[in-house]
């Protein structure tokens, strides 16, 4: 009895081995991934569009449809645009892509939804939106902007096409790396059965062999 039990603690850490090794080289890549990109978590900015009334006063009340570009801004080779075109949704947000590179951004509204107008008025509209990525941010950097009701437009009222605008919030890949863990694990554990289950029919037979 004694030896079995041994040998079901040696399959087991034969077994979980690899799930550990896995799992070691799994976080030296993600190290090594963060030293590249110059950063040490999944970030992505997040811009919240919100209402100000017609005598400039800001509200909660979210704008949707307002479209917006996403740019690197850099002085030497000129700024980079990120992705495509980008739709506030119907709360009025707008997620970006995961920021990999640690420096200056902007969002750049390049037209304001049916019935409102850029922030500033038409003598000085506010058309970027300006955000810094340090690569010390936790998850989430947020961007506040807004539009002013314009009284001459009728009210918007169109919603915008889901399709359209990339306002899905990026995957950090932590439900991926759970759900392969889980299934390493899972394997482990059959295997272990498995092998106890073996042993235990092994020991029935000779059992009855020896009676």
């Amino acid at each position: 009895m004694l030896k079995m039990r041994c040998l079901l603690l040696a399959a087991a850490i034969i077994i979980l081995l690899p799930v550990v090794n896995a799992l070691a080289w799994y976080d030296d890549t993600q190290h090594k991934l963060n030293e590249l990109y110059g950063t040490a978590h999944p970030v992505y900015a997040m811009l919240e569009k919100y209402e100000r009334d017609s005598n400039g006063r800001p509200t909660t009340r979210p704008v949707a449809g307002a479209e917006f570009y996403l740019y690197f801004e850099d002085k030497a080779k000129g700024d980079e645009q990120i992705g495509g075109s980008y739709l506030s949704d119907e709360y009025g947000t707008i997620y970006s892509p995961l920021l990999t590179k640690t420096g200056e951004y902007y969002f750049l509204e390049t037209s304001p939804p049916l019935g409102y107008s850029f922030d500033g008025g038409t003598a000085n509209p506010v058309t970027r939106y300006y955000f810094k990525f340090t690569g010390e941010e936790e998850s989430i950097i947020k961007i506040t902007a807004y539009n002013i009701v314009d009284i001459s437009q009728p009210p918007h009222v169109e919603e915008p096409d889901p399709e359209e605008p990339n306002t899905e919030e990026p995957n950090t890949g932590d439900k991926t790396n759970t759900a392969v863990l889980w299934l390493l694990f899972g394997c482990s554990l059959t295997a272990a059965v498995c092998i106890f289950i073996f042993h235990r029919i092994k020991e029935r037979k000779e059992d009855v062999i020896n009676a």
